[in-house]
């Protein structure tokens, strides 16, 4: 794991990893997600695929979900949003 994944955990702070930026293969994404949770820790329940529009937003300057609000990236965005908010307990943004 990385440093800053056990830096966090040994200062008790919460953290949650995002997998992202994954390859279509669900079983590497699999592994990726078992690996974090035998270290104790958090992942979020989405994964963000490896999306040109994503890539394309960013060189935009944009947002994906201003960039492509209909895309496959931009759904998978808004549910890592309203999950987060949830944990949060933020209020929606719209």
């Amino acid at each position: 794991m990385t440093r800053m994944g056990y830096l966090a955990k040994s200062r008790g702070w919460k953290l949650v990893f995002v997998p992202n930026n994954l390859r279509p293969s669900r079983a590497r994404q699999d592994g990726l997600v078992e690996d974090l949770e035998s270290g104790a820790f958090m992942v979020t329940p989405m994964r963000i695929g490896r999306w040109v529009s994503l890539q394309d937003s960013s060189e935009m300057g944009l947002g994906v979900c201003e960039y492509e609000p209909e895309s496959q990236a931009a759904a998978e965005v808004n549910e890592l949003w309203a999950w987060v908010s949830d944990q949060l307990n933020l209020k929606s943004r719209c």
